[in-house]
């Protein structure tokens, strides 16, 4: 229905350009989808899908960075209030202790009136996870035998801050946010950590996957799960 892409940077900052201290320029792309058995439900349902990839070396253009991708799923919600949204990407820090995973998390005081535009983490919503306990989403080609504590640039894999969850350590993650027409419950999470035929890893991060389950009126015919 709908595609579009953001660089991110101060307003004004020309596409391609590097965005406050970040080593490269980064973007978010948004697509938005009708879903084609929505007519079950009685009226058309949407989702947004989100991709991003924040910097390996700006720690402010990180934390900006989630500050701009938080401005856009309100304008979205704004202007299509019954569409899901799902927002994923390489976010190049650790859950804890990182100003990025808690702006885009945790809503200011003064913003909780709105918090419907505030995102939801899937790996800590959902009741079932799927395959090994990894301590990072990195790992440099060397599959689950990787132990470093560094990742690249200034991403500090060892920032754990003593939270024990067994996903503190990752830097790939998944959110989602409920609309007014389209609600989704995740109800499975795992990372992949699966090689190529070959033998070889397809990244130097392992995937991120989800399952969700589409809630609708109890009138409305059930929809298939959704896979991401």
């Amino acid at each position: 229905v709908e595609h579009s892409a953001e660089w991110f940077g101060p307003p004004g900052t020309p596409a391609g350009a590097l965005g406050w201290d970040a080593a490269f320029p980064r973007t978010m792309e948004s697509a938005l989808f009708q879903l084609r058995d929505g007519s079950r439900a009685g009226r058309a349902l949407y989702l947004r899908a989100v991709s991003t990839h924040f910097d390996h070396v700006g720690v402010e253009a990180r934390a900006r960075s989630a500050e701009q991708l938080l401005a856009a799923c309100k304008r979205w919600a704004a202007a299509l209030p019954s569409a899901a949204l799902v927002v994923c990407g390489d976010f190049n820090s650790t859950k804890v202790e990182s100003p990025a995973y808690a702006r885009l998390v945790a809503a200011p005081a003064a913003e909780r009136s709105s918090a419907r535009h505030w995102l939801k983490d899937v790996a800590r919503a959902v009741d079932k996870r799927i395959g090994p306990r990894l301590r990072s989403t990195i790992h440099k080609f060397q599959g689950t035998a990787f132990d470093s504590g560094r990742g690249d640039g200034t991403v500090d894999l060892g920032a754990h801050g003593g939270d024990a969850s067994e996903d503190a350590g990752h830097i790939d993650w998944l959110f989602w946010r409920n609309g007014h027409g389209l609600r989704l419950r995740p109800c499975a999470y795992e990372v992949v950590t699966e090689t190529l035929p070959g033998g070889r890893y397809p990244s130097d991060h392992f995937p991120i996957h989800a399952s969700f389950e589409v809630e609708l009126p109890e009138e409305a015919t059930p929809l298939p799960h959704s896979r991401l």
